[in-house]
């Protein structure tokens, strides 16, 4: 999987904050459910949405329950191995990059 570093993080109602981040590389629906499992646990979490087709998640969540890095963290731990920065998929794995809020 490949999570460039583009970060679209806009405010929101309550003081969430919705993103979007680019998660490339995965191969099937397996991939994006598990990153979408990995980021809901997390805490602070209102919203995950991760499209396989566009291969983009969207997160609404509480950036004082939660950092932007944990989400990111959440999608390599889901994924596997960081490559240059991104994330690049090892067979159903991947690794996250981008920088932190």
């Amino acid at each position: 999987m490949d999570v460039r570093q583009t970060d679209m993080r806009k405010p929101i109602e309550g003081g969430a904050r919705e993103i979007t981040i680019p998660v490339g590389g995965m191969t099937c629906a397996s991939c994006s459910a598990a990153v979408e499992r990995a980021i809901k646990k997390l805490p602070g979490i209102q919203v995950s949405s991760v499209n396989l087709a566009t291969e983009r998640a969207v997160v609404k969540y509480d950036p004082a329950a939660v950092r932007l890095s944990e989400i990111k963290g959440a999608i390599k731990k889901a994924g596997g191995g960081d490559k240059e920065g991104g994330l690049r998929t090892l067979g159903h794995g991947g690794g996250v990059g981008g920088q932190a809020r």
